[in-house]
């Protein structure tokens, strides 16, 4: 129901897009688990990272060795 809403508000938004329903909730699902990601980052609960620094403030380096 979530999704329809999404999809049906970016249709609205750019009605000449060829993207699918499938294709809007893929990038909101990839979106979710980044969001996730980036929080487990920030409070220490991803191996590897070190609860000092936020996941903005390191380097592209550090962010891919995570």
């Amino acid at each position: 129901m979530f999704n329809l809403r999404i999809f049906a508000a970016y249709k609205a938004a750019v009605p000449s897009t060829k993207r699918s329903k499938k294709a809007i909730e893929d990038k909101l699902e990839g979106l979710r688990e980044m969001y996730r990601f980036i929080c487990d980052v920030n409070s220490n609960r991803v191996q590897g990272s070190n609860g000092k620094t936020d996941w903005f403030d390191l380097s592209k380096h550090e962010r891919k060795e995570l």
